[in-house]
Parts: structure tokens; sequence; C-alpha cells
């Protein structure tokens, strides 16, 4: 299906093939795309919220799930995928956008290092394109609550070591920039 899909949004042929585990282990806690194996491990915890009867907790669920499905993709297809010029300009323009993210905290205004990041841009990207498709509700009538469902209570010190540490950077920001990528991406395709 997500194969399929990114054929036919970035008009082009790229192939990937995953596996799909589930893990009892204590120790994942979120999924992640193994390299060697070409395989998402998705730990047992996580499937609650995709068997859930809250259409928000399902959305949570395929974000992360696309994220790495995101990450297969672009790894499975280097470099050429980066020589495409729908990626190029939707990178580019994830770049402009990421390099805007401040953080005001503790009387200071901290930039996000872009460096630390740009790894995530086009994975989040990629969940948000798959997301869209399969839940067509979200960007309107669900967004707020799904958006709503990553804010936490963080401690300064630790929105700080996120912002500051973070290879991920802080999951609103993430959601949002791809949110405003994908509407970009779209507007573009008209």
């Amino acid at each position: 299906m997500a194969n399929e899909y990114l054929k036919l949004i970035f008009e082009k042929k790229f192939n990937f093939k995953i596996n799909i585990i589930i893990t009892f282990s204590s120790k994942i806690i979120m999924p992640i795309y193994v390299v060697k194996t070409k395989t998402i491990i998705v730990p047992i915890k996580l499937i609650l919220l995709k068997n859930s009867n809250n259409l928000i907790d399902q959305e949570v669920f395929f974000f992360f799930l696309y994220h790495e499905i995101g990450h297969a993709f672009l790894d499975q297809n280097r470099p050429s995928i980066y020589k495409f010029k729908k990626i190029k300009s939707i990178f580019t323009y994830l770049c402009n956008k990421y390099s805007l993210v401040e953080l005001s905290i503790e009387d200071k205004i901290l930039s996000l290092n872009v460096q630390q990041v740009y790894k995530e841009f086009l994975p989040d990207f990629i969940a948000m394109m798959l997301l869209q498709k399969n839940f067509p509700s979200l960007f309107n009538k669900d967004w707020k609550a799904f958006f709503a469902s990553f804010n936490y209570f963080k401690t300064d010190e630790e929105i700080i070591s996120i912002f500051n540490k973070d290879p991920h950077a802080i999951i609103e920001a993430r959601i949002f920039i791809s949110k405003q990528a994908v509407e970009y991406f779209n507007y573009l395709l008209l």
C-alpha cells in the first residue's frame, strides 16, 4: 500500500521492501527501522493504539509506523532518491521551515540546530502524506486532537535538552511543519 502510494505521489518508480515484526521487549518503546535486515520492529505496547476504538490513537500509531516506513523508503532508494526534483524541493522547503524554529524559554531564545535534526524531515513528511491518504479527516476535523495527543508536561530542563540534543527535535514542531509541508506539496500538485 505505502509503496504504491509513494510511487503515485512522486510519479516515479521507487521500490522498497520491509518486514514488520512485533516485539515484547521492554527495551523498545517506539517503532524502529533496522537497516541491515530491512525490518521495522514495533513494540507490543504501541499495538494497543492501533487496536483502539479511538481514531486519534490509531492515527498516532500510524504516524510512528509511517515515519519508520519513510526511513525504509529513503534508505532503500538512496542515493538516487535525493537527486529527484520533488524530493529536493520538499527537502528545501522543510529546511527553510525548520530553520525558523525557535524556543523561547527562561528569558532566552534558542534556535533549532537543523544539522542535528535533518534526517527526520523526510520520514516525517512521508508519514504525514500517508496519514492524509489513510485518514482523510486528519488535517481538518481531527487535527487539534491529533496534535494535542503529542503534548505532555515537560520541565524547562527537559524541553531545553530535547531542543538542544535530541536528533528528532520537538515532536510538536515536527508534526506542525510536516503538516504544512504536505499542504504545500498538495498545492504544488494542483
